[in-house]
């Protein structure tokens, strides 16, 4: 059966909006992340994540939205970037689109944390106008909260350009990564801080939020140490993470079919 709605006809969308499948949208971005992995990271992963659930839950999948806001990576080659009011005006347009078809389980994979924002207030601005709630699930974020038995004693190795991508793109597009340019990279303090995140820094007992460039921080793109990667790392991970989307989207559609 046909999942990627792309390659569907307009009677097979109908049948499947009768039915009541679920939709899933992947969000991401194209960027630097680091000097051994693709650009695409981020939007290749969730897109592999949503045909691997649209499969498992007789659902569709929409081609993933690649190029997102990612202004903070500017200054590395290939980094593409949209502006906050381009991407959330598309992600209201295509959910607004798939409601008027008659979908009502739409799902959103956005794998960039820059993306959220006009993502969320898309959302926000479907239910007020349809009524319909769209959940979000951020693939990345999941990696790391299904892996923590992975990555116990070993958080050093998380960061981005890192782990837990590095094992998930061995995994998924093996060909695509540079074993011979994998390196450990720190993440520079700025201005004698210890920066957490582009977003944020530590002082005293709390954070105080900087909205820094990437550039301000490594000289890669990317920071933390990909050196353990592996594709069986990966797979587990990626596993693990189908698993969970698979339960989530087969326990919204009972949820909204019981009101």
């Amino acid at each position: 059966m046909k999942t990627l709605f792309a390659l569907m006809t307009p009677s097979e969308v109908s049948a499947a909006a009768a039915r009541g499948a679920v939709v899933l949208i992947p969000v991401g971005t194209t960027e630097a992340n680091g000097p051994h992995l693709p650009l695409g990271v981020d939007y290749l992963v969730a897109a592999a994540l949503a045909e691997r659930v649209a499969a498992a839950v007789d659902g569709l999948w929409l081609p993933p939205i690649n190029v997102g806001v990612s202004q903070a990576l500017d200054s590395f080659p290939g980094t593409l970037a949209v502006s906050p009011d381009t991407l959330g005006e598309q992600v209201r347009s295509l959910l607004g689109s798939l409601v008027a078809h008659g979908f009502r389980h739409i799902v959103i994979l956005n794998n960039h944390i820059p993306n959220q924002y006009p993502v969320e207030y898309a959302i926000r601005y479907i239910r007020r106008s349809t009524g319909i709630v769209v959940p979000l699930i951020f693939p990345a974020q999941l990696a790391i909260a299904l892996s923590k038995d992975i990555f116990e004693g070993r958080e050093p190795e998380l960061g981005h350009g890192a782990e837990p991508s590095t094992s998930l793109m061995l995994a998924l597009y093996p060909e695509a990564v540079r074993l011979d340019l994998v390196q450990e990279t720190p993440i520079s303090p700025f201005k004698g801080l210890e920066v957490v995140s582009p977003l944020e820094v530590a002082f005293l007992k709390s954070r105080v939020n900087l909205f820094l460039d990437v550039g301000d921080l490594t000289d890669t793109g990317g920071w933390g140490d990909p050196r353990n990667a592996s594709a069986e790392r990966g797979e587990e991970i990626f596993s693990r993470m189908v698993d969970y989307v698979c339960a989530f989207c087969q326990a919204w559609i009972k949820a909204n079919s019981s009101e």
